[in-house]
């Protein structure tokens, strides 16, 4: 959701007063900042910030909520707001559309001097795709269409357009899908845009596109004392600049995060981050979640990575979060008997052992995985939920076998079960280990974006924390051992948004993931209005959990779910 753009490097507190003598921070203010430039939710049920261009507008309520209403089912429909003389910026909004007319429209503009000049970004129904124009001086221009995309009915989706500059880019869905270099408009106001069609917005948002930049790296170290203190100074900052967006930049490279500190409730502890202003926000940003100028933080077994209570306006982009050894293992079946499964453990895995974790009596299960290609193992009967074959099978202990370098007998819960395994099986095995991936509670807007976890991938929202957008992120299974790919990813699941026993939760969206071989629910919607589109989701242990969440849509929205059943409950 958030966009690169200029950069202002600026010391954080404490580097300033010991340098400059204890001069204070604020003298130091930057000339430029982000700043949200326009909001509007309409839930003050007027559209007073509005002119209208064009069509039939008006706040109307939809479900719960007030948004602003194009009712011009032929013809064109155009709002308009803002200041003439911006230039540049980016204007998202959410729209909803209920049917489709087949030469229909919908979107954004931006940079309107008057109806015959501006930018506009419309996704067009009878080609499927979004496409990114120019008017000027009355005549229309394409200037760059996106591939094939479904603009989803009956629910919000989320388009953006920034203009910074000749560079104009479209997004849909948190995914940049169109751009284009112009320089025929350099200013104008901003506005939404219906092409013989009924559409609902909501949730206007306009910024400018400047940030305030720390590098980690140079300005503290990457280590646990080093997100410490630029935490810290971030708190201090926003109590005088509230408004801005402050950077948090980690260079590409891997960097070990140790508890020196002795925390007890979290590596990297974001509490009490609030900017205190709508259009604050703290990013921690680095290069990217894989590549050459990726950033991978290898982070300590013992705690939780993430941690923060009452934690709001925070983004995490661009970086792979994993553990340094892995959790999970697997062998093919030797014998099967009463009670037991003895396995010869995959050249390279830990051993049963090894993952054993006494601190915990639960989590410890087996399941059955398709091997006929070792570099990419199946579940087996993940058709429905619970499955009806090859259910996750308890065990309790484990025994190694005398005179086998690599044999382990697996001691189930049950001592008169005989599991359903036969010899050459290849069995994945999962016990509970280690602190979760992240774990917050009570807060709002949070974004994970461009994240890949590996090793340990479950992470939880708790207590009320909504508005959490959960995208272009990964969990892998990581590189193959000896040939073989790993089963499971970690020994634990995906994301986890609210639970059984809070209260319930909004604005929750999972899009455009890619989560495979998570070890229990890849995701999991406890009381959550939200929805879960376009991911691919492949051999999870278990399901994609909805609990009590008849709102948090998921089927028809472009997911691809291998071997993922769906559990309602």
């Amino acid at each position: 959701m958030f966009v690169c753009h200029a950069k202002m490097r600026l010391l954080p507190t404490k580097m300033l007063l010991i340098a400059l003598l204890g001069i204070a921070l604020a003298v130091f203010a930057p000339s430029v900042h982000a700043a949200g430039l326009f909001q509007d939710d309409f839930e003050s049920g007027s559209a007073s910030a509005w002119t209208v261009d064009v069509g039939t507008w008006s706040v109307v309520t939809d479900g719960s909520t007030k948004v602003y209403y194009s009712n011009t089912p032929s013809g064109n429909g155009r709002s308009i707001a803002g200041s003439s003389s911006l230039t540049d910026y980016s204007v998202e909004a959410q729209i909803k559309v209920d049917s489709w007319g087949s030469t229909s429209k919908a979107g954004l503009m931006a940079r309107y001097q008057d109806s015959d000049n501006y930018y506009y970004l419309l996704f067009e129904e009878s080609t499927s795709k979004l496409k990114l124009f120019k008017r000027v001086g009355g005549t229309n221009t394409v200037l760059a269409l996106s591939d094939t995309l479904t603009a989803y009915t009956g629910i919000y989706n989320e388009y953006k357009l920034v203009v910074d500059g000749n560079q104009l880019t479209g997004y849909f869905n948190d995914k940049e899908v169109v751009s284009a270099t112009d320089s025929s408009l350099t200013s104008g106001s901003f506005g939404l845009y219906t092409v013989k069609q009924q559409a609902w917005y909501d949730d206007v948002v306009v910024s400018d596109l400047n940030e305030t930049v720390w590098n980690l790296n140079s300005l503290y170290g990457v280590s646990q004392t080093g997100f410490n203190d630029a935490i810290s100074d971030a708190k201090t900052y926003f109590t005088t600049h509230p408004h801005d967006t402050l950077v948090i930049e980690i260079d590409p490279g891997t960097y070990n995060i140790h508890n020196e500190l002795g925390k007890t409730t979290g590596l990297i502890d974001i509490s009490n981050v609030d900017p205190g202003a709508w259009d604050g926000r703290l990013v921690f940003r680095g290069g990217g979640q894989s590549g050459a100028n990726s950033t991978m933080l290898v982070f300590d077994d013992t705690l939780v990575s993430l941690y923060g209570k009452n934690v709001y306006h925070v983004t995490f982009q661009g970086m792979e979060m994993t553990r340094p050894d892995l959790k999970v293992s697997q062998g093919t079946v030797v014998s099967v008997s009463a009670g037991k499964v003895v396995l010869d453990i995959q050249s390279g895995f830990p051993t049963p052992q090894d993952i054993f974790d006494s601190g915990s009596s639960t989590g410890r299960y087996l399941r059955a995985y398709d091997n006929t290609n070792p570099l990419d193992p199946h579940i087996i009967g993940n058709d429905s939920w619970p499955p009806s074959s090859n259910a996750q099978i308890p065990w309790q202990s484990t025994t190694k076998v005398s005179g086998f370098t690599d044999r382990w007998q697996i001691n189930l819960n049950s001592s008169t079960l005989v599991a359903g395994y036969s010899v050459g099986d290849l069995i994945g095995i999962k016990s509970k280990h280690g602190a979760d991936a992240y774990w917050f509670s009570v807060g709002s807007d949070f974004v994970f974006d461009d994240i890949l976890w590996t090793r340990e991938t479950r992470g939880v929202f708790r207590t009320g924390f909504d508005h959490i957008r959960i995208s272009n992120s990964t969990i892998t299974r990581g590189s193959a051992i000896s040939g073989q790919m790993p089963a499971l990813a970690s020994p634990d699941g995906g994301p986890q948004l609210g639970n059984q026993n809070d209260v319930p939760v909004s604005y929750i969206v999972v899009e455009n993931c890619n989560f495979t071989g998570t070890g229990d629910d890849a995701i999991a919607y406890f009381k959550v209005t939200g929805v879960i589109r376009s991911n691919v989701v492949s051999d999870p242990f278990t399901r994609i959990l909805l609990y009590q969440s008849p709102d948090a849509v998921i089927n028809g929205l472009g997911n691809i779910l291998n071997r993922t059943p769906i559990a309602i409950q």
